[in-house]
């Protein structure tokens, strides 16, 4: 921690996320232990505000593989709800140290300090040894203090567990998953009950340990729902352990929720006698003989009809037309109304979405939507018609559009068409100076090429594409493209590269522009072979005059094996930095 508050900040927040073993020889029960001992070291720093594991998605699997009645109804053209196809789920055994281990993290207030005596060695990197065994102790929430014990040794132990040098005597009830080798890949979660407070300590094994105290407290509610009915207010919200029953507060005041209503434990309640077009705010403690919680999180709703919707987005694809709208505030759920071919009326109840597809609709065939929000008090004014020709001929989006200078005063712009082109396409270029914000600046085009000659200098552009045939242009636009125009005095221009034994000479010259001694510069190199965000700054090397050119040796070290770097030139002055206008220099080391 320590290192990153140094290119950082004194208590920068921590966030972590995407972590474990890739080694596939310890996947299994190392990983199980690595994975948990890793979230509890990384707790330990008081600036870690998050660590996120994804448990669902890569530590839960379906029971059953169900599969082929996917993959059988999609090609037979069948429909099918694939909620309802039952899987049942699996942990691995990741998971199940996560299952085990999340009751203490999930229900602590903080962290205790705990050492090891006589700790175990195991091998570390570099022909060293390293403790084998980690142990965290967690003050309870509800009513109970928790230990957790990881062993990443083949040694088993016994311990005595010590609370601030005295015995502790409580009888503890340990969790755990343990196995006699790495080669274990699958192992059920095990209880058992130990007296006097001795930890035996199974092999490659994460323990979980827990016994009674007297602190507790109630946790804050969170209300997820609030919806507006015919006789009032419905609220729901999470229910809490131990309580016996809650408290809604509530007024039109955010600031004094004068009301109170007592309701016994459950969590969902119908506040009612609320007054017509009246804005109210709502929130619910837990309670019982002993203890309050916290006031929940506060939401409000305006006891009225919803306003009308407004569609922003249509999108056409074959036989299907999906329709995007503005969620309005107190709307429980939309309706889209059409009529279909056979001039049928037809009602959807969408729920509560924003967003919703209607299919098998007629080829070359005009359509009229419209969305209508509800609640319990009735419908909202209708949406403004949409007018949709329902076509297999829309075109699907180009891909990968990238912008260029190919001259001082012009961009070119490239993309590549879909694999799946529909014949008589051509193409759209979009260009504007903020994001999202286009203006059409050529149409028609039937190559994958266009050259901008209309740009100004010192400005920056974005760029994008969109095909189109005779029914219309692709749903949606692909990447974005930035460009940067280039000034005919540009202030720090790189004016070469040299390629030398020892690394790399960036000779860069300024214009219009002179270096002070207070001032800083240099070059930033990006490796824009993978995903990274991460720059490098290196210092710079004055010219005799100091004010009119300098240089920048990019050694080897710097630069990895098989990578690309892009280098941009900077200078600083006066705490703002100048950098090169455009990124078209590249260093890479094979």
């Amino acid at each position: 921690m320590s290192e990153i508050e140094d290119y950082t900040w004194k208590d920068v927040p921590m966030i972590i996320t995407e972590f474990g073993v890739w080694n596939k020889p310890l996947n299994g029960i190392y990983s199980s232990i690595y994975n948990i001992e890793y979230v509890m070291r990384q707790l330990a720093h008081t600036n870690t505000q998050y660590v996120g594991a994804h448990e669902v998605s890569n530590k839960y699997y379906p029971g059953k593989g169900m599969g082929n009645v996917v993959e059988n109804a999609f090609e037979n053209k069948l429909k099918i709800e694939t909620d309802t196809v039952l899987t049942g789920i699996r942990r691995d055994l990741e998971g199940k140290a996560y299952k085990i281990y999340n009751e203490a993290v999930n229900n602590s207030e903080y962290l205790y300090h705990v050492e090891i005596a006589n700790n175990v060695q195991v091998d570390g990197l570099k022909n060293t040894k390293v403790n084998g065994m980690f142990a965290q102790g967690y003050k309870g929430s509800n009513g109970y203090n928790y230990l957790v014990v990881s062993n990443r040794s083949a040694v088993a132990n016994q311990y005595q567990i010590n609370i601030d040098e005295k015995l502790l005597k409580d009888n503890l009830s340990v969790t755990y998953i343990a196995a006699d080798s790495l080669n274990t890949r699958d192992t059920e979660i095990k209880e058992i009950q130990i007296k006097n407070g001795i930890l035996s300590v199974k092999p490659f094994s994460l323990s979980v340990l827990k016994w009674k105290t007297d602190s507790y407290k109630l946790e804050q509610p969170t209300i997820y729902k609030a919806t507006v009915e015919k006789e009032g207010v419905l609220l729901k919200w999470g229910a809490i352990a131990k309580a016996k029953s809650y408290k809604i507060h509530y007024g039109t005041d955010a600031s004094n929720l004068s009301e109170t209503i007592n309701v016994p434990a459950t969590n969902t309640f119908l506040v009612n006698g609320l007054h017509p077009k009246k804005k109210y705010f709502f929130s619910v403690e837990a309670q019982n003989d002993e203890k309050i919680s916290e006031l929940s999180n506060a939401v409000s709703v305006t006891y009225q009809l919803p306003i009308k919707p407004e569609v922003f987005k249509v999108s056409r694809r074959d036989n299907s037309v999906t329709l995007f709208w503005r969620s309005v505030p107190n709307a429980t759920s939309y309706l889209i109304n059409y009529v279909d071919a056979n001039n049928k009326s037809i009602e959807i109840d969408t729920d509560n979405v924003f967003g919703y597809r209607i299919e098998d609709l007629k080829d070359n065939t005009n359509y009229q939507f419209t969305v209508t929000a509800y609640n319990g008090l009735g419908k909202s004014i209708s949406s403004e018609k949409e007018k949709v020709f329902v076509s297999s001929r829309v075109p699907y989006s180009p891909r990968n559009v990238s912008a260029i200078h190919s001259a001082s005063n012009s961009i070119e712009v490239k993309w590549h068409p879909n694999k799946e082109i529909l014949p008589n396409t051509y193409y759209n270029v979009y260009r504007g100076t903020e994001l999202h914000e286009f203006t059409k600046v050529a149409s028609g085009i039937k190559d994958t090429v266009y050259v901008d000659a209309s740009i100004k200098e010192n400005t920056q552009y974005y760029y994008t594409v969109k095909a189109e045939t005779e029914v219309g242009e692709s749903n949606f636009h692909p990447n974005i493209a930035t460009a940067f125009s280039i000034e005919k005095n540009n202030q720090v221009k790189i004016q070469v590269i040299e390629t030398q034994k020892e690394g790399y000479l960036v000779k860069v010259v300024l214009n219009q522009l002179k270096l002070k001694p207070e001032d800083s510069f240099g070059a930033i190199i990006n490796n824009v072979s993978y995903l990274n965000v991460e720059h490098i700054k290196i210092s710079g090397i004055p010219d005799a005059e100091r004010n009119k050119s300098f240089q920048v040796f990019i050694p080897n070290s710097k630069v990895k094996v098989n990578s690309k770097y892009a280098i941009k030139a900077f200078v600083v002055k006066g705490g703002k930095q100048i950098e090169s206008a455009i990124v078209n220099q590249f260093i890479s080391k094979n």
